[in-house]
């Protein structure tokens, strides 16, 4: 199983030694193991390429979000939300690491650029490791007009229950990445019936399909443009919150295991 070869585009996105293992065992790997199993015909494209396999050695099965992920009472999350982490306020949500390649500085630019240019008042809650950089870039967030605590609200070690009640809580899922293996956070908010709002490439716009929109990850101001479009538009919002729903029901665990266990006993048949 390789979920994706990151490490070839950005080196400088890991910790040295375990880059040098990526780069010196993963193409070994690869080239022993009779299949290669990944998340995305993205990343298949790309191991192909950069690894050197046959296409016929690289099979696709798609990853799924758990059961606990589904849309509850709305108004019931977000008196959850209130109640737990004081956030009154209507939101967007962004869950995922601080690694380069979630491109963080250019969603917060973006969120920075909707409420100057477009007079958003949502908050931005974002579910992430970040906060351990939060108060290093503290003084220039605020000189920028972002308020740390206030409109940018950092929340890190959640269970998966209390996720649930944040994806069912928000208003818009956010997730500008520059490069994923899958992205599975795009399925869990549609899960949920969040909207969803990604970047038109790699692994994210074929896991999104037409259910979400896609944006150029390295624009702010289209980020900003797309964000306010879909948060003003009462009428996009339901579209978007069904074409989730229906999404994220095409991806399940059972479908992933099925298809894995097939690709086993067919390597193992031959």
């Amino acid at each position: 199983m390789i979920h994706d070869i990151y490490y070839y585009f950005d080196p400088y996105d890991y910790e040295e030694s375990k880059y040098y293992y990526l780069k010196k065992w993963v193409p070994i790997s690869a080239k022993e193991a009779a299949k290669i199993i990944t998340g995305s015909y993205a990343s298949k494209s790309d191991i192909i390429k950069y690894l050197e396999v046959p296409e016929n050695k690289v099979e696709v099965t798609y990853l799924a979000p758990g059961d606990e992920f589904s849309a509850i009472n709305k108004e019931k999350a977000k008196s959850h939300v209130r109640d737990k982490y004081g956030i009154n306020e209507p939101f967007i949500l962004y869950v995922g690491s601080a690694k380069r390649r979630k491109n963080i500085n250019n969603l917060i630019m973006a969120y920075l650029i909707s409420k100057n240019k477009y007079h958003l008042k949502h908050k931005l809650v974002m579910v992430s490791e970040y906060i351990n950089q939060i108060e290093e870039k503290r003084v220039l967030l605020e000189r920028l007009g972002i308020k740390i605590g206030y409109d940018l609200i950092c929340i890190n070690d959640l269970t998966e229950k209390e996720l649930v009640f944040l994806y069912n809580a928000a208003d818009l899922f956010v997730f500008p990445s520059l490069y994923e293996g899958f992205g599975l956070v795009i399925i869990e908010a549609m899960a949920c019936g969040l909207p969803v709002l990604t970047s038109n490439r790699g692994a994210t716009s074929e896991i999104a399909g037409d259910a979400a929109v896609l944006v150029n990850p390295l624009n702010p101001e289209e980020i900003a443009y797309k964000m306010a479009e879909i948060l003003t538009n009462k009428e996009l919002i339901n579209i978007l919150r069904e074409k989730s729903l229906k999404r994220a029901a095409q991806f399940s665990w059972r479908k992933t295991a099925k298809q894995t266990m097939d690709i086993f006993k067919a390597t193992c048949h031959n």
